[in-house]
């Protein structure tokens, strides 16, 4: 039982170090849309988005992409979504 107690604060932490490292990288190497192109943007998310979500697997890189995607576009503030180059 310690073991996988301690397999599970090794992978949280690791989550952790993610976290952090992807939120630095979109903060450096974040995009600031213009109105216009964000508005797009979220039509394009609200009416494929789902669709995507539901054509791939739950455990996948793509499902969480799309579902992390739509979930931003749902933001109602300004900072609600960012964007960055891949």
């Amino acid at each position: 039982m310690e073991k996988l107690h301690n397999e599970l604060r090794r992978i949280q932490k690791q989550r952790d170090r993610l976290q952090e490292k992807l939120k630095v990288m979109v903060e450096k190497q974040g995009v600031t849309l213009d109105e216009q192109t964000s508005n797009d943007l979220k039509q394009v998310l609200e009416k494929e988005g789902s669709k995507r979500m539901e054509s791939v697997e739950g455990n996948t890189f793509q499902h969480l992409f799309w579902k992390q995607r739509v979930l931003a576009a749902s933001k109602q503030d300004s900072q609600g979504m960012r964007w960055h180059p891949p």
